[in-house]
Formats: C-alpha cells, structure tokens, sequence
C-alpha cells in the first residue's frame, strides 16, 4: 500500500511490526531492543534481533513478520529532518541495510526514550536530534549504491502493482500503462529488483495473505481469492515457497506466539 503521512517524524514504541506491504516518501527505520521480526525490503528478507536496526530507504516496498514480539522502536521521518545527509536518501539505497548498533549507539537510545514524552513542549526538536545523531552514526556503516535513472519506472511500477495485486498484472499491461517495450520494462525491472514481475506479484500477495491470516478468521480459500490467487493449490504452493510453512501452519504459529 502507498501511503502518505500528514506528520514529518514518528516514534513509536510497539512490540510487533505491520505485516501490511507499504511504501512511502519517508525513511523508516526499526531498532530491535528484544524480540525479533524478519524484515522483508524489495523482496529480499533480513533478520532483525536484538541490538540490531534496519532502514528502508524512500519508496523501498517492505513489511514485517514479527517472529518473537519483543520492544522495538520505531522511527518514520521525511529525509528534510536530516538536512546535512538529505541528499544520500534520493541518490542511494543500501546494499545490505542491516546494522549491528555497538553499546554507545544503544545507550544513546535508552537516554532518549528516558527522556521523550509526545506530550511535552519541544518533543519534536528532542526526535529530530536524536535522529539526526543515530543516522550520521549509522549510514557511515552502510554500503550506498547510487539510483540508476532506470530506478524511476520501476518506482512507478512498483506503485501500480501496489494498488492492483489482487488482480491479473503482466508486461504487457504495464507496456501499455507506462508506454514502454514490454522487452524494455522486463530487462530493467530484472536489472533494479532482481526478480521477475510474477515472483514480486506472489509476493506482494502472499504478504497480503500474511496480514489476513493474522488479522481475520476468513477462511484459507476466502484469503486465496481475496489476494489475487485463482486455485487453492496454487496459493498453498506459492505461499510454502516463499514463507516456508503452509497457511494453516503459519495461523497456528501466530496463535500460539506468547504476548509480552
């Protein structure tokens, strides 16, 4: 889901993540205290336990499959609350963007959720300044790779797909969508996102099945339907690959996950 926020920086403290798919014009970046979550970004997935953080560049699609409920702490802010580095977040993207924090970066940390309450006159200054020492410590310690002016029309595509998933999606709809070669979209979509329009189509769906599974009591097939599939088997079979167990099994995981 492409969202848009009215707020320029969120903190949050939550002990699961969404396992809704979204993007949006902020960076988003989870610092796990306790617990762990698998980190999905662009179709590739990362681990996040303890003392660890990650961050998600503008427009990167990602979600969360929170694997041990724990104490993470969530920060949402548009690339202008970080003025001497704005630039780095619409040139680059990390090739790997998951960071080991080291005790200085994690004691910084505890003395600002010490210290901030939403409530309080001049909380945003206090958010702001934290921010910008957490990111000028953390993206020293990442590898950039630069945004190839390719990167525009996978954005646009990655938008569309967003908002259609649940329905049929092929090159050529997008060749007429966006007036270009269905040759042209297929080598720089492969090129940007390093997998085919229908494995990210499957699973931007059975991410959606993730959140419906959690969130409902529909039933598997209704959930199979709802998300873009035409036969249960092919959900199922789809779903195993990409989340290693089946749907039946990854409900039960959940209800039988412990609460904080």
């Amino acid at each position: 889901m492409l969202e848009k926020k009215t707020q320029p920086l969120e903190y949050l403290c939550v002990d699961r993540l969404s396992p809704k798919p979204h993007l949006h014009p902020e960076i988003e970046m989870v610092i796990c205290k306790s617990g762990s979550c698998n980190v999905y970004i662009n179709g590739k997935c990362y681990v996040l336990t303890e003392n660890t953080a990650i961050i998600a560049f503008p427009h990167q699609v990602h979600f969360y499959d929170t694997t041990a409920t724990g104490e993470f702490a969530l920060f949402i802010f548009y690339p202008e609350i970080t003025p001497l580095i704005s630039d780095v977040f619409s040139t680059s993207v990390p090739d790997h963007p998951l960071i080991k924090l080291h005790q200085e970066q994690l004691l910084e940390l505890d003395r600002f959720c010490s210290k901030y309450d939403r409530s309080r006159q001049y909380s945003a200054t206090l958010l702001t300044g934290y921010i910008n020492i957490i990111m000028n410590g953390i993206l020293p310690s990442l590898k950039l790779l630069p945004i190839s002016s390719e990167r525009s029309l996978v954005d646009n595509i990655i938008r569309f797909c967003a908002k259609n998933f649940t329905e049929p999606i092929s090159l050529d709809m997008l060749s007429r969508q966006f007036n270009a070669s269905v040759s042209g979209i297929s080598h720089v979509w492969s090129k940007v996102m390093k997998m085919s329009l229908p494995q990210y189509i499957n699973w931007l769906r059975v991410s959606s099945a993730c959140r419906l599974l959690a969130s409902t009591d529909r039933t598997i097939i209704r959930i199979a339907l709802d998300v873009g599939f035409t036969t249960l088997r092919n959900f199922n079979r789809t779903f195993v690959k990409i989340m290693r167990v089946t749907p039946t099994k990854y409900r039960k995981q959940l209800e039988q996950m412990p609460t904080r």
